[in-house]
């Protein structure tokens, strides 16, 4: 095969294998969308958006499948683009190196598909949570002011404004007859992990790549026999000031329960 051909034939291998690839992407995108899991990776608002891309994708792609003039256009294109290397160049490219570009295209294609098969949707985990720091960005979803909380509000509150007000203030005061009912996954406290435990969830503004992990504090000795890192719990009861020495938590949720308890449908806080 002349370096020419060689070429050729490389770039419509290129071609199919980009065509490959997008169609994989699209695929999985579908699945989620029919699925109702791409909120798994994206706030709601994005949904739609998403999914029309998705449908206008799929349209262009069918197009440069089933369009003649599409595929004459990549061997056309090449050729006008290479045609005076090739006066001066007729060397033929090894038949071990086609090979192998053939091959490594394959697999990339080969792992999408597997990925897209095997690789079922998950919400981001617990250990995630301990990567990216509970708390770290608190505030984020949440607009609670703790000036403007009444009685009648509380009810309303989400993990994320509670976690939004206990950055904001430690007053015994503010906190007194406070209860509260909060659902997420366990995560440790790092300076007092056996004592105190964090019931969490991931507040999402954008995107998976971008959450951020909020969570309540909750004193409860022992905690990882009844619900090790990462079950789903329950827990409820008043705000105090926390018994732990060593915890950095000034105020806790002396939980009068810590149930494990399904894993909710909608695991973000949007």
């Amino acid at each position: 095969m002349s370096a020419r051909d060689a070429a050729t034939h490389d770039q419509r291998r290129t071609w199919w294998l980009g065509l490959g690839l997008g169609a994989v992407f699209l695929v999985a995108i579908g699945y989620l969308a029919i699925t109702d899991q791409l909120t798994l990776y994206m706030h709601p608002r994005y949904v739609l958006f998403t999914v029309v891309m998705t449908v206008l994708g799929g349209v262009l792609l069918l197009g440069a499948v089933l369009t003649p003039a599409a595929r004459a256009a990549v061997d056309s294109g090449h050729d006008h683009e290479h045609e005076h290397d090739y006066d001066h160049d007729h060397s033929e490219v090894p038949a071990w190196r086609r090979a192998l570009s053939a091959m490594s295209g394959g697999v990339v294609v080969a792992i999408g598909v597997v990925l897209l098969v095997a690789a079922p949707p998950q919400a981001l985990s617990a250990a995630t949570a301990e990567v990216r720091s509970v708390n770290a960005g608190v505030g984020i979803g949440s607009a609670v002011d703790a000036d403007e909380v009444t009685a009648d509000s509380l009810a309303n509150l989400t993990i994320a404004d509670w976690a939004s007000l206990l950055q904001q203030t430690d007053d015994l005061g503010f906190w007194a007859g406070k209860r509260a009912e909060v659902v997420g996954f366990t995560t440790p406290d790092a300076d007092d992990p056996e004592n105190v435990v964090f019931v969490s969830r991931f507040v999402v503004t954008c995107c998976a790549v971008d959450a951020q992990a909020v969570g309540v504090p909750v004193y409860w000795p022992g905690w990882q026999t009844a619900a090790p890192a990462g079950t789903w719990v329950s827990a409820s009861g008043a705000f105090g000031v926390n018994p732990s020495a060593r915890s950095g938590q000034t105020i806790v949720l002396e939980a009068t329960a810590l149930t494990p308890t399904e894993v909710p449908e909608q695991q973000y806080v949007f």
